[in-house]
């Protein structure tokens, strides 16, 4: 008998969100990869491919020492996912599902995965690798003849920031006109964006 129910939490595949999650420790930790279909016949392999690595992860968790009802109670979230596959489809091609004693966490992944299960006091993390590392650091200077901002993104995040001695417009530092070859007569350039990724 199943004493709670534990959540299914939707994490979203950004690095803020990823990051404290893999570096949490201690206790069991299960971590499922999966492929998804989400058309065809082949939607019918994400539940088999789901219970063919739950039962990897069964045998894992008693290899562990655990006791076959504690192994039932930890594998029922991804028990009731087997019974109700239509929780699995989405629009990306992969799931990371990442259990504890707590929770069941899914992300979203848009990236193909191969089917993987571990058993550890640690999340498995190669798998995420791509998300930890397709939110590069960069920064923007934006010019234009009224202001002159300087912006610090992470991903598809922006944040201004505040530089010190920096002209407020282009026509503080330079006094100098720019002309633009192979433009029609009264068009105007008067904005333009620099971007570098650090």
């Amino acid at each position: 008998m199943i004493d709670k129910k534990i959540p299914i939490l939707d994490i979203e595949s950004k690095l803020e969100l990823i990051d404290p999650i893999i570096k949490e420790s201690g206790g069991v930790r299960l971590s499922v990869f999966l492929p998804i279909y989400n058309q065809g016949v082949e939607i019918r392999q994400n539940a088999i491919r789901l219970k063919d690595l739950v039962d990897e992860a069964r045998s894992g968790l008693q290899h562990a020492g655990m006791e076959d009802s504690q192994v039932d109670r930890f594998l029922a979230p991804l028990m009731d996912l087997i019974e109700h596959p239509e929780q699995l489809r989405q629009a990306s091609p992969g799931v990371a599902l990442l259990l504890d004693a707590c929770s069941l966490r899914r992300i979203h992944l848009n990236y193909e995965v191969s089917p993987m299960c571990c058993v550890s006091d640690r999340f498995a993390v190669k798998p995420l690798l791509p998300i930890l590392q397709s939110n590069p650091v960069y920064t923007v200077l934006s010019l234009n003849q009224g202001e002159v901002r300087v912006y610090r993104g992470i991903g598809s995040e922006l944040q201004a920031v505040e530089v010190e001695a920096m002209p407020q417009a282009i026509g503080d530092s330079m006094q100098i006109e720019i002309p633009v070859i192979g433009m029609s007569p009264g068009l105007e350039v008067n904005h333009w964006s620099f971007c570098s990724l650090s």
